[in-house]
């Protein structure tokens, strides 16, 4: 629906074929922001190269409307992110937790863990919907991210799959979410972090992934 007056973001993975779009077209890449790496913003809040691309777009749109580079770095500083969305919960023991409960595809867990470089635990598994963890195991072997914990009747399918292929991680099986979080906390040693990012839904067991996400930060916290 756009028009020759209209602007078209996008990544050059999925940029449009010539003469596709009747709009301006406008490649967005990471080597436009002001910074290489999240690291490098004090107090900011998000995590990931996948968000790394996201501030790419933002700030690229941010300078259409003569926002100046340190009023967009400010901006980020203060950005609080949206909960349950790959979220710092707090530090227990000196072990980082993070809640990613918003993830129910086997993508936006991988995205997850790429995002954080202490994993050491990550909890998965909800709702059983028939979707493929291929990809999702395929990575997990790869990467040898040392504690797997499963739980639920698809995390039951991802623990039967892995137990055959992983031979560098410890890989748990767990009936629910409350067992799955004391078991990490047992397992998940100082200096490393912890994720909740299930990849499954999270219908049965709770109302949504809000709840779930709740939930879990209340396991770990005792909130």
């Amino acid at each position: 629906h756009q028009q020759p007056t209209d602007i078209l973001y996008c990544e050059k993975s999925v940029k449009p074929a010539y003469g596709e779009a009747v709009s301006k077209v406008v490649i967005v890449n990471t080597d436009i922001l002001p910074f290489s790496s999240l690291d490098e913003v004090v107090g900011i809040r998000l995590v990931g190269e996948h968000n790394l691309i996201n501030c790419a777009f933002v700030y690229e749109i941010a300078k259409t409307f003569d926002i100046n580079e340190q009023n967009f770095i400010s901006a980020l500083q203060s950005y609080i992110p949206l909960r349950h969305r790959l979220e710092f919960i707090g530090k227990k023991n000196d072990v980082d937790y993070y809640d990613d409960s918003i993830s129910t595809t086997a993508e936006s867990t991988i995205n997850a863990i790429k995002s954080i470089p202490n994993l050491h635990t990550i909890l998965l598994g909800g709702m059983e919907r028939g979707i493929n963890y291929d990809k999702l195991v395929d990575f997990l072997v790869e990467s040898c991210v040392p504690n797997i914990i499963c739980m639920y009747e698809s995390g039951k399918r991802i623990y039967e799959t892995l137990e055959k292929q992983s031979k560098d991680s410890v890989i748990i099986y767990c009936k629910d979410l409350y067992k799955a979080t004391e078991t990490a906390q047992k397992t998940t040693p100082p200096e490393t972090a912890c994720l909740l990012s299930p990849a499954s839904a999270s219908y049965g067991d709770f109302t949504n992934f809000a709840e779930r996400g709740d939930v879990f930060r209340r396991i770990v916290f005792g909130e």
